[in-house]
């Protein structure tokens, strides 16, 4: 995919990282581009009106989201600009990688779930959330909670920007994995969540997916 392609927009919020400093990320705003030229984009700034000087030849990497899609990219910095205002202008990348941010999307996790198999009537059980999406998931147990197809109801704590918010839905169990005698896994669609908590859902597996591309 080419860096026209993404879907920019004259404003849009960006993060540039110096270098291979995770520590280094600042955000910056989007001038423009030109597909011959450069990728135009603010200086960063440190604080409310402190500039940091970024030199020409510098490696940087650019992250952002356009269009539903998490994008970043690695390029040199062709000229460093004070007037009319502090702006960079960056080498056309070669290579940009994209993530599509759709319900598919998967992330790790290791979240502690309470488990009641509804079709078997069950007490309240105790799992963890290995991975999930905006459709389903895997969960973990240390006993056998459920068969295929079974109708579990899935309760557990998301952490979204230190806000914690309790997350219950319905999933239906699409297999059972045996993995010894006392650890078990179980891939889940979720069959019913109310729109309050699919929210929560999909803004915990959004932040977890910059998280993972580094972007936040």
């Amino acid at each position: 995919m080419r860096v026209e392609e993404l879907g920019l927009a004259v404003g849009d919020a960006l993060q540039l990282q110096i270098g291979d400093n995770i520590d280094q990320r600042y955000p910056v705003r989007f001038y423009g581009i030109n597909p011959k030229g450069s990728v135009i984009v603010s200086a960063p700034q440190s604080g409310a009106d402190k500039m940091i000087f970024v030199r020409e030849g510098l490696l940087v990497t650019l992250r952002f989201v356009a269009k539903n899609v998490a994008s970043g990219f690695t390029t040199r910095v062709l000229v460093t600009r004070g007037h009319p205002y502090p702006y960079l202008h960056l080498e056309i990348p070669k290579e940009i990688q994209t993530v599509e941010v759709r319900k598919e999307v998967r992330v790790e996790t290791e979240i502690p779930v309470t488990v009641i198999n509804k079709t078997h009537s069950s007490p309240a059980l105790t799992g963890r959330m290995l991975n999930m999406s905006c459709s389903g998931g895997r969960i973990e147990t240390n006993m056998k909670i459920a068969l295929q197809n079974n109708l579990l109801n899935v309760t557990m704590k998301l952490l979204i920007e230190d806000i914690e918010r309790l997350v219950t839905m319905d999933c239906l169990v699409t297999y059972v994995k045996e993995v010894s005698d006392d650890l078990f896994t179980y891939g889940l669609n979720i069959e019913q969540i109310d729109d309050e908590d699919m929210v929560v859902l999909r803004g915990f597996v959004y932040q977890e997916l910059l998280k993972s591309l580094h972007m936040i």
